[in-house]
């Protein structure tokens, strides 16, 4: 093949395969209800808080539906159902918020890993209550139409983890 031959080979490849990846969404499956859209505002003491877990867990009996997502740099987050549906079904749901700082990857040397530090602790970034369900002031009811709230979660913490990530 010519040079020209293989650049055009080259662009009809990444073409493909970029057409492959950008397929319509699927559609729902049958027995999923009615979903609506939900956007979430999650700030601490006013400024945006990005990077966060948002989940929504229903007050009912519960869902076959995981419904949550995580914020922007605005600390806006669009809530999706099973990840890929955009929305969440109507009822009344707790709020859990999460955001951890998790230490560095080191070199993974003997020496290293011998050594503790505070540096090698995992902190909660937001107040400990909102990432437990039983715990969470947070609520939300979603109806049909247009949902949108946003929860300010107070002053910004750091507190160590006692276990692994929850």
């Amino acid at each position: 093949m010519s040079v020209s031959q293989n650049t055009m080979f080259a662009f009809l490849s990444i073409g493909l395969i970029s057409g492959l990846g950008c397929s319509s969404e699927l559609p729902p499956p049958e027995n999923m209800p009615e979903l609506h859209p939900v956007t979430l505002t999650i700030v601490q003491e006013g400024t945006p808080l990005e990077l966060a877990s948002i989940r929504l867990i229903p007050d009912a009996a519960p869902s076959p539906w995981y419904s949550g997502g995580s914020t922007n740099a605005s600390g806006v987050s669009k809530i999706r159902t099973h990840g890929k549906f955009n929305g969440v079904p109507a009822g009344t749901y707790r709020v859990t918020v999460t955001k951890i700082e998790m230490p560095q990857a080191g070199s993974g040397s003997l020496a290293e890993m011998n050594q503790t530090s505070a540096q090698d602790a995992t902190y909660d970034l937001v107040d400990p209550q909102y990432s437990n369900p039983a715990k969470t002031p947070l609520r939300l009811e979603v109806v049909a139409g247009s949902n949108t709230k946003e929860f300010d979660l107070g002053v910004p913490v750091r507190v160590k983890r006692k276990g692994p990530p929850r």
